[in-house]
């Protein structure tokens, strides 16, 4: 009997005419065990610059020039590389070197890294400001550093890149390479099957090329899955390829003779006509699939149920919350639910979270007891993220970053293994000092979606938070 484990992810087709999209769903099924095979090794990790000694003024150049990119396991104290190499392992952190031409005294410098065209994470450099313990110049010329780090392994692929800009104009494009982790077994699929269903066992269920359009599809395969290998699946309707936002199936470990599927019912339902799925390991294509929807052939209903939670978050009909004494308001979503709100030890909290839990807001108030010494007020906020998730699986924490309206923000990363579901989260803190009032206004969401959150409503619910500091914590 092989391992079993199920993966749901959300699909959403576009929209043609006057509704909104119905999205339909592809679920992963496989037999790695759950704590080690989730799709989050797409998640965007950190990548920071490497701190180094105070730079020694030199002259000023007008153009600034990239002399050698050079990737490396580590950097050494001038931010040289150490062991350059274009080739990591998938745990390992990629480290670029980059020397220029002089040391210049202004420019941003940026470091975007990619898999494939998605954007793992980016890092900036602006020499007018960061040349302290952050640029090395030795004689006429300088060298900066970026590292990549992450908390799942990054997929085994030769398709990475760092694209490198300078004040916007792009410079340079500079790939590498993840290889199979020392000693992983050798990744291969055996048998792989369209069909209308899976049995516990990875037996396909009625194994067909013709479908109804009220079907499900599934992708039934079995085969070995080395750490940190990927199979990954692309539906092409009518030769179009439909956008996904899947993640690829991986492990974070050796998974040998293991069972997996991918399904997927378009909530409109299949266009008739001749279609495909490519199905790739680890950058190579396995094979291409053909299959016809048939509008006279009768639907079937599935096994397993192809569905996944519904993971929406609504930002409609925002109301003002304010605090009985006004000391604070925010704009909450009308179908939002709050949590606990009250005073103990003479420190305020509120909470909320959307009806499907994927976005949690926590107002946090309390009087300054330091005189007003922000490096401590932002200590202790940093203190306090450590000590409640520090512990949490790939806990990572950027630098505090001074906002352009006074607060400083705290940004973190981990994995939620306490929800079954091994979600990387984003969570940040903005701290600010209102007169004797300190503040944190806590946001977490899963770390893939913040950003299309943001653009869709979360950014003018933390823009609503307002304080009152001339009222009491009461």
């Amino acid at each position: 009997m092989r391992r079993l484990i199920t993966c749901s992810l959300v699909l959403l087709l576009a929209a043609c005419g006057g509704g909104p999209a119905t999205p339909p769903t592809e679920t992963v099924s496989t037999t790695v065990p759950a704590a080690t095979l989730k799709p989050v090794a797409t998640a965007k990790p950190l990548a920071t610059r490497t701190p180094r000694p105070t730079v020694v003024p030199t002259e000023t150049v007008e153009v600034i020039e990239i002399t050698s990119a050079t990737y490396a396991e580590a950097l050494d104290e001038n931010q040289g590389p150490i062991d350059p190499t274009d080739s990591f392992r998938p745990e390992d952190t990629i480290y670029l070197s980059l020397s220029f031409d002089g040391v210049p005294k202004t420019g941003v410098v940026n470091a975007a890294f990619y898999w494939r065209d998605t954007l793992i994470a980016e890092s900036s450099i602006d020499f007018a400001e960061s040349n302290d313990g952050v640029v090395f110049s030795i004689g006429q010329n300088s060298q900066i550093g970026f590292n990549l780090t992450h908390v799942a392994p990054l997929y085994v692929s030769e398709q990475y890149r760092t694209e490198v800009s300078i004040d916007g104009e792009p410079v340079g494009e500079y790939p590498f390479t993840v290889i199979p982790a020392a000693g992983a077994i050798p990744s291969q699929i055996d048998t792989l099957e369209l069909a209308r269903g899976t049995t516990d066992n990875f037996d396909p269920i009625e194994p067909a090329t013709v479908f109804a359009p009220d079907d499900a599809i599934f992708v039934v395969g079995t085969g070995d899955l080395g750490a940190a290998s990927y199979i990954d699946i692309a539906w092409y309707i009518n030769g179009e390829l439909l956008d996904s936002a899947s993640s690829p199936l991986t492990s974070t470990e050796d998974a040998d003779d293991i069972g997996f599927y991918f399904c997927l019912r378009p909530g409109e339902g299949w266009k008739p006509g001749d279609h495909e799925v490519r199905v790739t390991l680890d950058d190579t294509l396995h094979g291409t699939y053909p299959f016809t929807i048939d509008p006279d052939q009768a639907a079937i209903e599935s096994t397993p149920e192809c569905k996944t939670p519904d993971t929406s978050v609504n930002f409609d009909s925002p109301q003002t919350f304010a605090w009985p004494n006004n000391l604070f308001q925010i704009d909450i979503p009308a179908n939002w639910v709050a949590g606990d709100q009250g005073i103990e030890n003479g420190t305020l909290t509120a909470r909320w979270a959307d009806a499907n839990e994927q976005v949690q807001i926590i107002v946090l108030l309390y009087e300054d007891t330091s005189g007003g010494d922000m490096p401590t007020i932002i200590n202790d906020a940093a203190t306090l993220v450590t000590d409640t998730f520090g512990d949490r699986s790939g806990f990572v924490a950027a630098d505090p970053a001074e906002q352009s309206d006074g607060s400083t923000l705290l940004s973190w990363r981990y994995l939620d293994s306490e929800s079954g579901d091994a979600r990387l989260l984003r969570g940040t803190l903005y701290v600010e000092l209102r007169e004797n009032i300190v503040s944190y206004l806590f946001v977490t969401t899963p770390d893939d979606r913040y950003d299309t959150l943001w653009d869709s409503g979360l950014s003018d619910l933390v823009n609503s938070y307002r304080i009152d500091p001339t009222q009491p914590i009461e």
